[in-house]
């Protein structure tokens, strides 16, 4: 809960934030979407629309600015002769020329004659609500509020206003970039439109009283409006720019009337230019000073009539671009940084942040996707804002959790450690006693006072054991690099049995000879099984698995052999048997032994020659398949007791291999274990007292034990929020294992000493407790001689007498060099003149791999040899590498 309110609060912060920088973001949203225009690439306008543009080239050859009236009725004649649909003037007629009145009456009369033709007005101000005009040009609006206003209307002289079918403002937004137009602007109580939507109008052939216009969409025609325009709230339509001068089809002013005088007079063949039938034309002036420029996403130097045509293609093609509202970009950041907060706190590891920038990758793809094919912009800054701002405010979230944990964890640690250093003190203190009681027979009894060193050192093998839990196990580095082994799936130590029966696997897999694996249930007999098959001949055939004691003799001849339709009841189609199936492949034969002496006897048959039939049939059918066989039960015993065949047995026993199990091969668990936690989730740790109790258990199931148990432990440890699996973790028939056996130690030190500390002595106990891992006999080994030099008051000789418990010399010695090469290898770096917490940390790879219990011992002996209480100014550097016994 207290996760799920930290991201709303977060969440609402922002919101609040971004809120209070809308302006700039909005900057910051345009400027994304200019990169979406751009990442488009330039397209054609509609062949619909036509511009027609004055230069200052034309200019000057017609005699000079202001034109006379009479070439633009000669361009309305040439058009409307042509069959242009609709011709629109992006120029401002405003008054009559007195001395060229003739020209502006024939003007008057050629735009009269065709009633298609549109002529250019504009607002001298906008957000004003003065200057009412021309609302015979204006369309009804109910609404008070949401348009822009204008004031100061400026129309066409009054005859060319009375002789165009209609008028349309030419007024684009101030400043240099323009991303909307206004397309409807109030003046008084009606609307005026742009000069743009009454040519589309036009060419719709909509009447005025068929439009209808209110916030946020424009309505043209009846029953509902066989065209709808989006529009913005305050009656302005964004843009949907297609590229720049290239994407109009545009043509100079003389060009087109040259290009129509010859084809009117027959002198040339027909100029593409002329091609204007049915479509619009748009025209204007493209020339320094008398024409606006403003930026686009594709140039910043576009002019004024490319906007006014563009958004005629919008209009004619119903190409809009829709840009999603404020409200709607807000929505759309919460949900996404909410989620991005819930998964980088729950996720283990950099795992949240890898989903996060995926999220945004495929948040943005598709972004663009959507405004690609569908011309809707959906909001791109803002989400990334704020997904990268609650992903950092989730890892700092994250962290102060996890140090919050960490915390009470080590708290805990603490306070057994100090517990256990508490009983440590008070089981030096019983010993001395039980010392003193030897050479002074009135004081306390003997017994009373091992009983009491009994119970102590029980309290701080406990109390170890809850230290260790909260420290991770570390294989040893060398071990590690060197011993682990992986083949086909399977897990095992270089120097374990495994070794051995993987090397003989290796050996088989290339021929065709069958073999038999033998083992306990949960060992990887199937594992072996594939392994053979992928490393044959016949990787590239089928691997068919079947497990005879599951199924009865009929059912389980039926299934390896097929049968006919109406073979038995329920029949009712033929079947391919497994045999048949595994033709060229390896069949498995799970659980051999389980099978009847008749079914044996049709098996050997196969086995023999390759030969069967399907039940109820009479055909003998012929394959070509390896065998593997396995079974959990003592095959020599089964043959014994009559109940599986001697002669299938060694059919199918051409090799044979016998996998040990888990409890006989306890070197592997540490990379077992390794492997099925990288499988899980590659964070995860075990303590080092888990570690303790997995290589101390019996594991009865074998490695399908250890794997379920190291699941349930990952399941349980994730839901903590834990990366490392402790005692309570596991089932409680494992956990209370290492309660029911003698310490590990106990037994290391007992083995050690029933074979005198031979040089073999560590690899030979380490094999005597079920292919343990050597380096861990030696680390508690060396851990015992710290223990016993401290508790021998840092007397060598006394130290070297008590851990081999023996009187013979020779044994004496070789632990004696061993214990000085241990102490050697403390010291040797050891700088009496730096503070001993300082010391200690340096010597922190001397802790690394030597169990938790023995931690507080070498505490004592750094300590007591910084304040000079102990040296050993006779070991030297060739004694640590001493052969000379463990």
């Amino acid at each position: 809960m207290k996760t799920y309110l930290t991201g709303a609060g977060f969440t609402t912060i922002l919101i609040v934030v971004f809120l209070l920088l809308s302006s700039p973001l909005s900057n910051l949203e345009e400027q994304a979407l200019d990169v979406k225009f751009i990442l488009r690439g330039e397209q054609k306008l509609d062949s619909n629309v036509i511009v027609i543009y004055l230069d200052d080239t034309d200019i000057t050859a017609l005699g000079g600015w202001p034109l006379k009236r009479s070439y633009y009725a000669l361009l309305i004649d040439a058009l409307n002769d042509l069959g242009a649909k609709v011709i629109g003037f992006d120029i401002f007629l405003d008054d009559s020329n007195p001395l060229y009145a003739e020209f502006d009456s024939l003007l008057v009369r050629v735009a009269s004659k065709y009633g298609n033709v549109v002529f250019a007005s504009y607002f001298g101000s906008l957000a004003s609500i003065e200057g009412i005009a021309g609302e015979d040009f204006g369309y009804d609006t109910v609404e008070e509020g949401g348009f822009l206003s204008g004031g100061n209307l400026h129309l066409p002289h009054r005859a060319f206003l009375r002789a165009a079918e209609s008028t349309g403002h030419t007024n684009l937004p101030s400043g240099s970039t323009v991303r909307s137009v206004p397309i409807f602007i109030r003046s008084g109580k009606k609307l005026f439109p742009s000069l743009s939507f009454e040519m589309a109008r036009l060419f719709f052939d909509i009447e005025r009283k068929q439009v209808s216009a209110r916030t946020g969409v424009a309505i043209l025609g009846i029953d509902g409006g066989a065209h709808r325009f989006p529009l913005s709230e305050d009656g302005r339509l964004t843009v949907n720019y297609q590229g720049g001068l290239s994407s109009l089809s545009k043509y100079r002013f003389i060009d087109f009337l040259q290009s129509y005088d010859l084809y009117r007079a027959g002198s040339g063949p027909w100029n593409p230019i002329l091609n204007v039938k049915g479509k619009v034309v748009l025209v204007g002036v493209i020339a320094a000073g008398l024409s606006k420029f403003v930026s686009t996403p594709y140039t910043p130097n576009f002019p004024g009539i490319g906007v006014h045509a563009t958004t005629l293609d919008n209009f004619l093609n119903n190409r809009f671009l829709r840009v999603s509202s404020p409200l709607a970009r807000h929505l759309i950041s919460v949900v996404f940084a909410y989620a991005v907060f819930l998964l980088v706190v729950r996720m283990r590891g950099s795992a949240g942040v890898a989903v996060a920038g995926a999220i945004l990758f495929l948040y943005l793809t598709i972004n663009l996707a959507i405004f690609l094919l569908f011309s809707v912009s959906l909001p791109a800054v803002q989400p990334v804002a704020m997904v990268l701002l609650m992903t950092i405010a989730a890892l700092i979230f994250k962290q102060k959790r996890v140090r919050q944990e960490l915390t009470l964890v080590e708290f805990d640690k603490e306070r057994v450690e100090k517990e256990l250093r508490e009983k440590e003190k008070l089981l030096l203190g019983v010993e001395a006693e039980l010392r003193q009681t030897r050479d002074v027979p009135e004081l306390t009894p003997e017994n009373i006072l091992r009983e009491k060193i009994k119970q102590y050192r029980e309290d701080i093998r406990m109390l170890s054991l809850q230290a260790g839990d909260f420290s991770p196990y570390f294989t040893p580095i060398e071990d590690a690099e060197n011993d682990r082994q992986e083949f086909e799936g399977l897990v095992y130590s270089r120097s374990g049995k495994m070794h051995e029966i993987i090397s003989l696997v290796k050996k088989v897999a290339p021929s065709d000879a069958s073999v038999f694996i033998l083992g306990e249930s949960g060992t990887g007999k199937e594992l072996v099984a594939r392994a053979v098959h992928s490393k044959s001949n016949r990787w590239d055939k089928p691997f068919i698995t079947v497990n005879c004691g599951a199924l009865t003799e009929s059912l389980l001849e039926s299934e390896l052999f097929g049968h006919e339709r109406g073979a038995f009841t329920g029949a009712v189609r033929e079947r391919a048997g497994r045999f048949e199936l595994a033709n060229g492949g390896t069949i498995f034969l799970d659980e051999i032994t389980e099978t009847s002496e008749a079914f044996q006897v049709k098996l050997l048959r196969v086995l023999q020659s390759g030969e069967f039939e399907r039940v109820g049939g009479t055909k003998t059918m012929k394959v070509n398949v390896r065998v593997v066989a396995a079974t959990n039960r003592n095959a020599n015993e089964e043959i014994q007791q009559k109940r599986f065949r001697e002669d299938l047995y060694y059919r199918l026993s051409v090799f044979t291999t016998h996998l040990l199990p888990l409890r006989e091969r306890k070197s592997d668990i540490p990379y077992l274990v390794d492997y099925f936690l990288k499988r899980e989730d590659g964070s995860f740790s075990l303590s080092s007292t888990v570690m303790d109790i997995l290589l101390n258990y019996d594991w009865r199931g074998n490695v399908r034990e250890l794997e379920s148990v190291i699941k349930r432990a990952t399941i349980l440890a994730r839901a903590d929020s834990r990366d490392l699996i402790r005692v309570k973790d596991l089932p409680d028939e494992i956990a209370a294992s290492l309660r029911k056996k003698a310490a590990l130690e106990d037994q290391i030190l007992a083995l050690l000493r029933e074979k005198r500390f031979s040089r073999s002595s560590i690899s030979e106990s380490a094999e005597d407790l079920g292919g343990l891992n050597r380096g861990t006999v030696a680390e508690y080994f060396r851990g015992l001689c710290f223990e016993t030099f401290y508790e021998q008051e840092l007397d060598l000789e006394r130290a070297a007498l008590a851990l081999a418990d023996t009187d013979d010399s020779a044994v004496v010695e070789r632990v004696r060099k061993k214990m000085r090469e241990y102490l050697a290898n403390v010291v040797e770096s050891l700088d009496i003149s730096n503070a001993v917490e300082k010391v200690k940390s340096k010597l922190a790879p001397k802790y690394k791999n030597l169990p938790q219990r023995y931690h507080f011992f070498l505490d004592q002996l750094i300590e007591s040899c910084h304040r000079g209480e102990w040296k050993l100014p006779d070991i030297t550097k060739k004694s640590k590498t001493s052969k000379v016994g463990v």
